[in-house]
């Protein structure tokens, strides 16, 4: 069969051309996804016609195509399942359509990171495996205010061809007029939020001014009585009104604040004292009162730190109401006593927040390390001036009995520094980088010439324009004088601006951070826990830890994709901070402390001072008998003896050699070595503990094998 060129020609163009409107519109196309967002919870429930419009996508869906045993009527009875609380907002997924119902009750406004049903689409969307997104309207794929959200899901569309289909119509970005379309209703959206925003806002205001509930947290201690109820079902709330059984309890909390003058005192006091659960009638409640963010057990809300000092600061307790910069006060009943609040917050406010940490450098790993050990992983805080990392913050807040992690510094820092600049070789990009700063600097400081050069030059016609202007009585050259001059003060305005945005780089630094890079390894020691941490900050992501037994284990999240493991081993003795009494060793120090010989306590307790025996023992209220030591005979220390101790003290020969050597005791060894103001040899001091770990190797999986151990 012989094809002409004519023939030829059409089918080489029937392939290229563009495909027509109704083509880029079919259905159905790929896989589908219902999607089904509401703004919140109250919508959820009451929002009846939003819910059910979710179901019959499924009918259409079903109509244009698309292959599933689900149907309308399944899909409505498990939305309604959902509405009344007895399903948590899900999936669903058969055959070529997914409904999607994980948005139900979040904002419009949020982004993917707080939108898992938002993720899922631009997943597959990226992927191109989605034909069709099926909402009731466009507006419910996104109300973000900053115009990013709903650029970016059209822009995926378009390149993937996937459709929007409303009940109504099918759009496609691909076509011009549907982009337009679309863009213009997440445009009226957007308005549409902002409009009500504003109303919002000025309801809010006005309610404030008459005291009223404008959605903030109820302090403890109040409740909101329902004055009426709309027939939507959500309530109109009255000034909030005292409830005794949470008032008692803020009394109670108050007056233990003011009797011990600290608040870590006062909740320890306060143990076991909790603010009871609301009644069933005021079960609304729950979501209303501040309580609601509150660690709470079987018996009701744990009193923490942060409540109490929070409550000895709220002014509703004497009746006064807050809102934004509105104070009225006298607004409702007060329900403690103005003298008991004042003195609280004398307490509260008075006391000093900024310790020694304030003028300490950070430690290096300050603000990199996290803690595994908890459901979501927690920030360790870094006690600059202790040198000590501690998870404390599910303790502070009252949700578990101990601190969660409490290491000395140098245990973590040690190995975490060794690896990660084991695996640093920086010599390769130092000067291509830095000569890269240099020819910056250089053109910065040419730029910086020539700025300084014009804005000269524009300063001296400026001059000249007001000397011609105050000279001229022509009325058109004093008006065109006058337009002149707001030109160029523009102009030098701009520079100004200009010159404080642009600061060139200084050369002395240059060569400071090409020495740094250089010796990284050899100098590290050398430089300051600033430089450290900014350093680190810049290639590390994070470091998450999680305790077993003596064992820390360190999972480093390197900005550059990859994760590397190490097993750090706590020494087993060292610093008495990182070793808590256990609670076979109190139970012996109860037993021994009162009766028993110092050297029977010692025996008892291997590994434990005598210092830190009657410090714990003090801790748990633990008296012992006085005992009445006569001192030996005074002898005067002889010149022989202070030259023999000065010898021995500085040559770094142990205490009790010395003690045994001079006949004295060790107080008396320390107090003449102070007076004659003796020194002893960095060796003889105390010295780090040993830190063993085992190194992992890098790499950007998860199944890696250990290595070699390494010690310092």
């Amino acid at each position: 069969m012989v094809i002409s060129i004519n023939e030829l020609v059409s089918k080489k163009w029937e392939n290229r051309r563009k495909p027509e409107n109704d083509e880029l519109r079919h259905l159905p196309d790929r896989e589908a996804i219902i999607y089904g967002r509401v703004s919140s919870k109250g919508q959820i429930r009451d929002s009846l016609e939003s819910i059910k419009e979710i179901a019959q996508l499924v009918g259409l869906a079903r109509k244009d195509g698309f292959k599933t045993r689900l149907d309308a009527g399944y899909v409505e009875n498990w939305l309604s399942e959902i509405q009344c609380g007895l399903r948590e907002p899900g999936v669903l997924k058969d055959g070529e359509i997914t409904v999607d119902c994980r948005d139900l009750g979040l904002s419009g406004t949020l982004g993917q990171d707080r939108r898992p049903g938002l993720a899922n689409l631009k997943t597959h969307l990226e992927l191109k495996e989605l034909g069709a997104i099926y909402v009731s309207e466009p507006s419910r794929l996104s109300r973000d205010q900053n115009k990013i959200e709903p650029y970016i899901l059209l822009k995926l569309m378009k390149d993937s061809n996937c459709k929007i289909r409303t009940p109504e119509e099918i759009f496609s970005p691909c076509i011009e007029r549907d982009w337009d379309i679309l863009d213009e209703e997440f445009q009226e959206a957007r308005d549409e939020k902002k409009t009500s925003n504003r109303r919002l806002y000025r309801k809010k205001i006005q309610k404030a001014k008459d005291g009223k509930y404008v959605g903030t947290p109820i302090c403890p201690g109040f409740y909101l009585p329902i004055e009426e109820r709309r027939n939507d079902g959500s309530f109109v709330f009255g000034k909030q009104a005292r409830y005794d059984p949470h008032a008692q309890v803020v009394s109670m909390a108050l007056e233990a604040l003011v009797h011990h003058q600290n608040p870590s005192l006062a909740v320890k006091s306060l143990k076991g004292t909790t603010f009871p659960f609301f009644p069933p009638d005021l079960k609304y409640m729950e979501s209303r009162s501040a309580l609601r963010s509150c660690h709470n057990t079987s018996e009701g809300y744990v009193i923490t730190i942060g409540l109490l000092n929070g409550l000895a600061q709220n002014f509703a307790l004497i009746g006064t109401y807050i809102y934004r910069d509105i104070v009225k006060e006298n607004n409702h009943e007060s329900i403690v006593d103005n003298d008991l609040f004042w003195e609280g917050y004398r307490v509260v406010s008075s006391r000093k927040r900024r310790g020694r940490a304030t003028y300490q450098e950070p430690l290096p790993f300050d603000g990199l390390l996290w803690c595994s050990d908890h459901p979501d992983i927690q920030r360790i805080s870094a006690h600059n001036s202790k040198c000590t990392y501690v998870c404390d913050g599910s303790y502070r807040s009252g949700k578990q009995n101990t601190i969660c992690l409490d290491v000395i510094h140098h245990i973590v820092d040690i190995p975490l520094v060794t690896v990660i600049l084991d695996q640093l070789d920086l010599s390769v990009f130092t000067d291509e980088v830095l000569e890269k700063l240099e020819k910056e600097e250089i053109a910065g400081r040419l730029k910086e010439f020539r700025q300084k050069k014009q804005r000269t030059n524009l300063e001296t016609t400026l001059e000249n324009l007001k000397v011609n202007l105050g000279r001229t009585q022509n009325t058109e050259l004093v008006s065109a004088y006058e337009g002149e001059i707001l030109k160029i003060t523009s102009q030098i305005k701009n520079l100004n601006t200009e010159q404080l945005s642009e600061k060139p780089v200084n050369r002395s630094k240059i060569k400071g951070m090409r020495d740094f890079l250089r010796n990284i390894k050899s100098t590290w020691d050398t430089h300051s826990n600033v430089l450290k941490n900014r350093f680190l900050k810049s290639i590390i992501e994070k470091v998450i830890l999680k305790q077993r037994n003596s064992n820390i284990y360190a999972t480093i999240v390197w900005k550059a994709g990859f994760e590397q493991s190490i097993i750090i081993h706590r020494p087993k003795l060292g610093n008495c901070r990182e070793r808590k009494w256990s609670q076979s060793e109190d139970e012996a120090l109860r037993a021994l402390y009162q009766h028993s010989p110092e050297c029977v306590i010692l025996a008892a307790l291997p590994g434990r001072s005598w210092q830190s025996i009657t410090g714990r023992a003090f801790r748990l209220k633990i008296h012992r008998k006085r005992q009445y030591h006569p001192p030996a005979e005074w002898r005067q220390w002889t010149v022989d003896e202070d030259k023999q101790l000065a010898n021995l003290y500085m040559s770094g020969v142990k205490l009790p050699l010395i003690v045994k050597e001079l006949k004295r005791s060790r107080n008396a060894i320390e107090a003449r070595a102070s007076v004659k103001r003796l020194s002893r040899p960095s060796s003889a001091r105390w010295k780090k503990s040993r830190v063993d770990w085992d190194v992992h190797n890098l790499k950007p999986l998860e199944k890696q094998t250990w290595g070699t151990p390494r010690t310092v």
